[in-house]
């Protein structure tokens, strides 16, 4: 998913597009498991947020705009803590 918000100032224009990756995120059974996914999107560069949750247990990441971020490496940070993730379409 894409969002993006164009800030006009003075007449000049600047695009803040960021995107937003939903994880389905497996083997989660308490908020520590939760603790554990956030810290480690939260530790990949470009991410600036990552909310986990465990009802239903997904992860919704939000990249900045310039990130280089590649979904294989939100998915590789969170096989490290012993979970499992893919992509929600």
């Amino acid at each position: 998913m894409l969002s993006a918000l164009v800030l006009r100032g003075m007449g000049m224009e600047q695009a803040d597009v960021r995107r937003t990756i939903v994880l389905a995120i497996g083997g989660m059974t308490c908020q520590m498991c939760v603790g554990h996914v956030r810290e480690a999107l939260n530790g990949v560069p470009g991410v600036i947020a990552a909310n986990v949750a465990l009802d239903p247990p997904q992860a919704i990441v939000t990249l900045a705009p310039d990130s280089v971020t590649q979904i294989e490496d939100l998915i590789d940070a969170v096989r490290e803590e012993g979970y499992d993730a893919s992509v929600l379409v």
